[in-house]
């Protein structure tokens, strides 16, 4: 036991000896002790739309340490309301020595028993900028919306001063200028109103597409029974020709219904996509 502590006490001072040159060395050359520089950070806000069951929240895991390293049980869980729902979103500290080049991360859906991941998608993506106002710039703040759950298809990035709060910024209308709009050549202006209208109409249209695509699958089957029969004798050839060219002809009247209706979908997405290109 003696022995231990000698040794001990000697590597104690050895190491407080090598601490103090140290801090000596540092205070020559600046006047106060030296420390390690601390890694530069910007924020960066995340939003995915998903929709979960009870019991069920959805986090995300990535390549920076703030966000988990990779590691599912330090995930950084999302947050949302009954005013946002199916929209999740939060924020993240992120290290910039941890994105030098690329930040990679994904979403996952915990529940009680485990979690599972986005599994049809590579792993999403932000690259920052070169410079001092982009993507992830030191100080600033960084929105990513990436779209739906297990979609790799981004709405937007963009960046803002960073803002006491971290709250996610919201999004004011624009003010209305007075006097009419000059509405370009093949163009027309219409209002939200109309817009809505056309929202509505788009979603009776698909129900009506799906009811006649029912009715569809509903023939076939009928079809392929006729033509079971047929080869198994249980009807009269004469009957059975028949009764599968009738169902030719209902085939053919409902494929021209699912045509018609795909093309009035057609002109309301146009009409809708030209109303977004207005200004509001």
């Amino acid at each position: 036991s003696k022995v231990e502590s000698k040794v001990e006490s000697k590597v104690e001072s050895k190491v407080e000896s090598k601490v103090e040159n140290k801090e000596i060395v540092s205070a020559q050359a600046g006047g106060e002790v030296a420390h390690p520089p601390k890694d530069l950070t910007a924020r960066l806000f995340f939003r995915i739309r998903c929709e979960t069951k009870m019991g069920e929240d959805v986090q995300v895991c990535g390549s920076a340490p703030s966000i988990g390293g990779w590691k599912p049980q330090e995930a950084l869980p999302l947050k949302t309301n009954a005013d946002e729902y199916p929209f999740w979103s939060g924020c993240a500290e992120v290290g910039l020595s941890h994105a030098k080049n690329v930040l990679k991360y994904k979403y996952l859906i915990k529940h009680a028993t485990g979690a599972y991941w986005e599994d049809a998608i590579a792993d999403r993506e932000v690259q920052p900028d070169k410079g001092t106002k982009g993507v992830l710039a030191p100080g600033l703040d960084t929105y990513v919306d990436d779209g739906g759950f297990n979609n790799l298809q981004r709405v937007c990035t963009y960046v803002r001063e960073r803002e006491v709060g971290g709250e996610r910024p919201k999004l004011q209308p624009a003010p209305i200028e007075s006097g009419p709009y000059e509405v370009p050549e093949g163009m027309q202006l219409v209002t939200l109103d109309q817009v809505l209208q056309w929202q509505a109409q788009l979603v009776e249209l698909e129900e009506e597409c799906q009811h006649w695509r029912d009715r569809i699958e509903t023939a076939e089957a009928t079809k392929l029974v006729l033509a079971n029969e047929l080869e198994q004798g249980f009807r009269r050839k004469e009957e059975i020709v028949h009764s599968m060219g009738v169902c030719e002809e209902y085939l053919s009247k409902l494929e021209e219904e699912v045509e018609r209706v795909e093309e009035k979908k057609a002109i309301l997405r146009t009409s809708m996509h030209g109303a977004a290109a207005l200004p509001t």
